[in-house]
């Protein structure tokens, strides 16, 4: 029986931050302005509106204030869950539950077996991925990105969490950069992975899309 399980991708993975190159991590000694930690608060909040103009109304509501709370990012979740179990009792969906990186995550089944089962997973993903669209999508990049670490704490934080690895037996030198720590992680995996856990904020990137055209929000 093939299990789905749905995450939110608040943390990216070990591969794609090691291929960005990392660029904007030249280490510790980086000191960003306060303006830099303004200048992101902005962004996110002006993401925040313009998404609330183009998504459905459900996520809009959560949306015009120019952030989204965990409680409004887990009412977006359960919305999705029950958006789902209107696909019928084909579909088996086991309880939403907290990921230790802080997302909500949940898995399905489909119960249908013999001949017709591939057109029924396709029929099932499509109606999760229309329910996704319809009721977290948006909301949960901007909750993302609301928890992504201003610029004038990385440099203490990625301190810390060298630390963290250290005591794990991941060799990473105190003023090793995220990729650096990356590259220490993926060659120590599985240890490291408390520290990870810990300090995961410190991964995320702000997904920041360019704005589409104003015109009507979608309808429910």
């Amino acid at each position: 029986m093939r299990h789905y399980l749905v995450t939110l991708p608040l943390l990216l993975s070990i591969l794609a931050l090691v291929s960005c190159g990392g660029s904007s991590d030249r280490g510790p000694a980086a000191s960003p302005t306060p303006s830099a930690d303004v200048a992101l608060r902005a962004a996110v909040r002006a993401d925040a509106l313009s998404r609330a103009d183009h998504t459905r109304p459900f996520q809009a509501r959560m949306l015009y204030d120019g952030h989204v709370t965990f409680a409004e990012y887990r009412r977006a979740t359960h919305a999705v869950v029950g958006c789902l179990r209107a696909f019928g009792s084909a579909i088996q969906i086991a309880p939403i539950r907290r990921a230790p990186a802080g997302e909500l995550v949940f898995s399905w089944t489909l119960r249908r077996h013999g001949p017709a089962r591939a057109a029924a997973e396709r029929r099932a993903r499509q109606a999760y991925e229309r329910c996704y669209l319809a009721y977290q999508k948006d909301v949960a990049t901007v909750y993302a990105n609301g928890r992504v670490l201003p610029p004038s704490r990385r440099a203490l934080v990625l301190t810390q969490l060298a630390a963290c690895l250290r005591d794990a037996g991941v060799p990473a030198r105190p003023t090793a950069n995220l990729p650096q720590i990356m590259r220490a992680l993926d060659a120590a995996a599985p240890r490291g992975g408390r520290c990870v856990d810990q300090y995961g904020d410190v991964f995320r990137r702000p997904d920041l899309p360019s704005a589409p055209p104003r015109g009507a929000p979608l309808e429910d």
